[in-house]
């Protein structure tokens, strides 16, 4: 019996794609570049079982994605928009929520590479004014803490709006009056705060906005053309909209706006775009152009359990991890 260690990227695709490479580099760039061949016939099974769940659930769209082994089959099933149908595709535009927060990691780790953020260090030397109700606490809370879920403090707190300015440093300012839980580190508690916090560091150590931050950082030197975290920018190509059960019948949710706080959940992004930067992941911290984003070492930290929830979860750098006995 072996135990696999998988790390998985969970993104909302009408055309079955599979891209053969050897290496997950060549994977990356070929997704870009449109190539495609035949659909590996396994994952038809896969793509009926997630028609019969659309229908059960009345889902209007899906995108799915696999990449295993170097080989990469993604497919769209279903409608964007109910009142607006158009078919999902590869290219298809989803609110990618909370898989922003390993955008947010990559763009750390460039800054921890480069010596300009230290993993274990104090928030406050890279926010002075940051405060929490306990005030030892604000002293102790460090880089690692928010990018594992373990600062301490309330976690469920995502949203800030209505701010002129920069709305993640309203965000820090408004956590002097969050609740603390825990001693920073000693207990695990999904933390949407803490991934603004984090943004707003990316924010005062390069002197620009975290939108510009995970753009110029992430999705330019990786190639993806169809990311973003701009509602604007994400609207103007095919969208997959958000859609509820109202009165026994599936909705479109308005208004839609991606969150302003950006860095706990606030990116967008096709499947083929996701899937590119799934294939970095599985690298070695190298573009498809050649360029290095990452240092092995960093790259393999974000996939390197930090924490143990149970005996078969635990948390990496913004990655959840599962162990599996396979026979």
């Amino acid at each position: 019996m072996k135990r696999r260690n998988f790390v998985g990227l969970l993104g909302a695709g009408t055309v079955g794609w599979s891209l053969p490479k050897a290496a997950y580099s060549d994977v990356a760039e070929s997704i870009l570049d449109g190539e495609a061949t035949q659909e590996d016939p396994r994952f038809r099974a896969i793509a009926a079982l997630v028609e019969a769940k659309m229908a059960e659930y009345r889902v209007p769209g899906v995108a799915l994605g696999i990449l295993k082994g170097g080989v990469l089959t993604m497919r769209g099933f279903g409608l964007t928009n109910l009142d607006n149908p158009q078919p999902v595709t590869p290219e298809t535009v989803f609110p990618i929520a909370s898989i922003t927060k390993t955008v947010v990691t990559v763009a750390m780790l460039r800054m921890v590479d480069e010596g300009r953020v230290d993993l274990d260090g104090p928030i406050v030397e890279y926010l002075p004014e940051f405060r929490l109700r306990d005030p030892d606490a604000s002293h102790q809370v460090t880089i690692r803490h928010l990018l594992t879920h373990t600062p301490g403090w309330e976690g469920d707190l995502a949203f800030l709006e209505g701010f002129d300015g920069s709305v993640l440093e309203a965000f820090v300012g408004s956590l002097v009056d969050v609740p603390f839980l825990a001693p920073p580190g000693e207990v695990w508690g999904y933390n949407n705060a803490g991934f603004n916090v984090a943004g707003r560091v990316l924010e005062v150590v390069t002197g620009r906005s975290i939108r510009e931050v995970l753009s110029d950082l992430v999705f330019s030197p990786l190639g993806l053309s169809r990311a973003f975290t701009r509602t604007g920018d994400a609207l103007l190509y095919r969208f997959a909209a958000p859609h509820l059960e109202r009165d026994g019948a599936t909705r479109v949710d308005r208004p839609f706006e991606l969150p302003a706080t950006t860095a706990s959940g606030g990116a967008a992004m096709s499947l083929a775009s996701l899937m590119a930067y799934a294939s970095f992941h599985l690298g070695d911290g190298t573009a498809p152009s050649g360029e290095r984003l990452l240092t092995r070492s960093s790259l393999e930290l974000m996939r390197t359990p930090q924490l143990v929830k149970r005996p078969t979860t635990g948390w990496a750098l913004a990655f959840t991890f599962g162990v599996w006995a396979v026979c």
